[in-house]
């Protein structure tokens, strides 16, 4: 490892390590450009004529469609693709734990087809179009269809800012000028449509996925993918999350062309996260080994008299925040499902040993997201928890 890459690598290493940014986890998926002239898909190395292809055919394919590939990646059948793609998972993940994203397409004029699009797909879901926007530079001569998002400087400056709101800080932005009626409410911005801007030294902790649908190596790849680390504590961001749909981690080596450790440090496959589960999982049960997961108040009790022992409660509640924010990260990934009845008891748990400590029913609060909507769907024993009576001794 040469002298520089040691010390990228350790700077990555220290900064998760001590918090100051978040590990960041990619998933592939990815939707190929088609070829009709012969039924290829034509990949990211294919378009970065970067690939020793054997096929003299499909070589000169390729270089005739090299000037062409963009308007390929934005062929309205593509664009359907990603976008339902897209929408799906942004509001299954980020979004429904208050998150927000950014979109990177190819060139400006795929910025403005995929934001007419968009507008579509977001008023068919019930959203406003006002969830997602544009921000790219301004140039001489643009098509009228590009032109409309050429904003003056001071309108992305309040796009930015805006974006840059967690929900908490989007509802009292809202109150402080429209008071408490919502139907005057500015709609969150959730997304924003990008090409070149905001993909390096752009910092919005809020920013938790990056939609990628386009080619980009090494240093502009790990500048980009780094929008997603910020940590937010106070919202319990576990991870940021990368998805490709251009296919750029098909070959992680040459996408990313560092050091072995360097490229492990800056991006963790999906599947690697959703691995953890088990083990975290097990972790938080290991206190409670000899008692029998169950929904009754026996049960209740005899996990909370374990919780007696400051050591203990300790280990259980530093255990169960860091399975919490796993959760939210994952959420609502299928690999989840075998451990629904596990973690909705360690959530009863935890709510009747705070609110023994606390003498307060806010800690329904505490949790995350996804976490209070699981626990909605099954109520009766967190129900249970939160009735047990505080005794106050003086």
């Amino acid at each position: 490892m040469g002298f520089r890459s040691a010390i990228s690598a350790t700077g990555i290493q220290r900064s998760i390590r001590d918090g100051a940014t978040l590990e960041v986890h990619y998933v592939r998926d990815t939707v190929p450009i088609r070829v009709d002239e012969q039924s290829l898909s034509v990949g990211f190395e294919q378009m970065c004529a970067e690939m020793e292809l054997e096929d003299e055919e499909v070589k000169d394919l390729v270089q005739r469609q090299r000037t062409q590939w963009k308007e390929l990646a934005r062929h309205p059948e593509r664009v359907d693709i990603v976008l339902d793609k897209m929408l799906s998972h942004f509001l299954e993940h980020p979004d429904a734990s208050g998150f927000n994203a950014q979109f990177v397409t190819v060139d400006r004029k795929a910025c403005a087809v995929y934001k007419e699009s968009l507008d579509t797909e977001l008023r068919k879901r019930g959203l406003p179009a006002e969830t997602a926007d544009v921000i790219i530079s301004s140039a001489q001569n643009s098509e009228p269809e590009i032109q409309r998002f050429e904003y003056a400087k001071s309108k992305q400056d309040d796009l930015i800012d805006y974006f840059r709101l967690t929900p908490a800080e989007w509802e009292a932005w809202n109150r402080e000028r429209h008071g408490e009626d919502r139907s005057r409410w500015r709609p969150p911005l959730k997304i924003l449509i990008v090409c070149d801007q905001l993909l390096t030294g752009f910092d919005a902790p809020v920013e938790q996925v990056m939609y990628l649908d386009k080619p980009l190596r090494d240093h502009n790849l790990l500048q980009a993918i780094t929008r997603t680390n910020r940590p937010l504590p106070l919202m319990k961001k576990r991870t940021g999350i990368v998805v490709d749909y251009f296919g750029v981690f098909a070959n992680l080596e040459k996408a990313l062309n560092f050091d072995e450790n360097i490229r492990e440090e800056s991006l963790i496959d999906w599947g690697r996260l959703r691995e953890t589960v088990a083990g975290e999982g097990s972790r938080c049960l290991e206190v409670f080994a000899g008692i029998t997961i169950a929904d009754t108040r026996e049960c209740l009790l005899s996990a909370l008299r374990w919780l007696r022992q400051p050591e203990v409660a300790k280990n259980f509640e530093q255990d169960f925040k860091s399975l919490g924010r796993l959760w939210e990260a994952v959420s609502p990934d299928p690999c989840l499902y075998p451990h629904r009845v596990q973690y909705n008891w360690l959530c009863s748990i935890y709510v009747a040993h705070r609110h023994r400590q606390r003498g307060s029913r806010d800690t329904y609060g505490e949790l995350s997201a996804k976490t209070r909507k699981l626990i909605e769907e099954n109520t009766t024993f967190v129900d249970l928890a939160e009735s047990l009576p505080v005794f106050k001794i003086d």
